[in-house]
């Protein structure tokens, strides 16, 4: 009974399989979902070649199927097949830029939208796209007589350097620490709103709590005083190529970009200068 039971398991995985697909498959989402046909295949193999599809880019054939053992008692028709991301496609479609990518909602189609044959070809639609929303991408099927659309929804994702919270962090009126955050490259519907900014972190203040794992926004600060009405601050000077420093009396208090009225320490004159940091003063002249 055992060695009957053995030989039945092992004859299902060594069986031949043929797999009809087409001259493209398209894969899409997270689950990357695929559809074909199959004859004579076991679940194990059907399991098999659908998870070798997903984790697979650009062209597959037989050949090199062969050479895989999980894979060699499995035959695909035609002899080769390009496995494409719907993403991709939308993404070369739009002519969208290098540092932007598209992140499609996971949704039910028919079994033949994930089929191209030789003659077929995906056109893609979309008003408006960078707009920071979910969208609908119209996706036209056609061999250049018929078409077929199909609607699919998603939104273009654009990648900026941001910082990224380390741990919760409390609301205070103590200018932030950098330490607290992370600085690398995410991918967001609304770069605009993300703090990408040069400046020192703790030139700013947190205007509520935010968590763990938080992208830090430009909505989320406030610019604490860099200078204080009284304390002497270094003044750059720059004209043409010349560049000069000296000290000045503020007479006004200011945080980050704003303009402050000054005394010079030696003439008493006054003028204007624009705060660029803690104590430091620039001056185009």
């Amino acid at each position: 009974m055992n060695k009957f039971l053995f030989l039945t398991l092992f004859s299902l995985t060594t069986q031949a399989c043929l797999i009809n697909g087409a001259s493209s498959l398209i894969v899409f989402g997270k689950e990357k979902r695929i559809t074909f046909d199959s004859k004579d295949c076991s679940t194990q193999q059907i399991q098999s070649i659908s998870e070798f599809v997903k984790e697979s880019s650009g062209t597959i054939s037989n050949s090199y199927m062969k050479r895989i053992p999980e894979l060699k008692t499995i035959t695909i028709k035609p002899e080769s097949i390009r496995v494409r991301r719907l993403e991709d496609i939308v993404h070369n479609r739009l002519n969208l830029s290098n540092d932007q990518k598209v992140e499609l909602i996971q949704q039910d189609f028919s079994s033949q939208f994930y089929k191209l044959n030789n003659d077929e070809f995906l056109e893609v639609y979309c008003e408006d796209c960078n707009n920071g929303k979910i969208n609908n991408f119209k996706i036209v099927k056609s061999n250049g007589t018929t078409k077929e659309t199909t609607w699919v929804k998603g939104k273009v994702l654009t990648a900026v350097k941001s910082f990224i919270a380390k741990k919760n962090i409390n609301l205070t009126f103590q200018p932030l620490n950098k330490a607290d955050f992370e600085f690398k490259t995410i991918y967001v519907a609304s770069p605009e709103r993300v703090f990408t900014t040069n400046h020192s972190l703790s030139f700013f203040r947190l205007n509520k709590t935010i968590r763990k794992g938080h992208t830090l926004e430009s909505a989320d600060l406030t610019p604490v005083p860099l200078v204080q009405y009284g304390t002497p601050v270094s003044v750059q000077l720059n004209k043409d190529n010349l560049n000069m420093k000296l000290m000045a009396n503020p007479l006004a208090t200011g945080k980050l970009g704003d303009t402050v009225r000054l005394k010079n320490r030696n003439s008493n004159k006054i003028f204007f200068g624009k705060v660029i940091g803690i104590n430091k003063v620039k001056v185009e002249l």
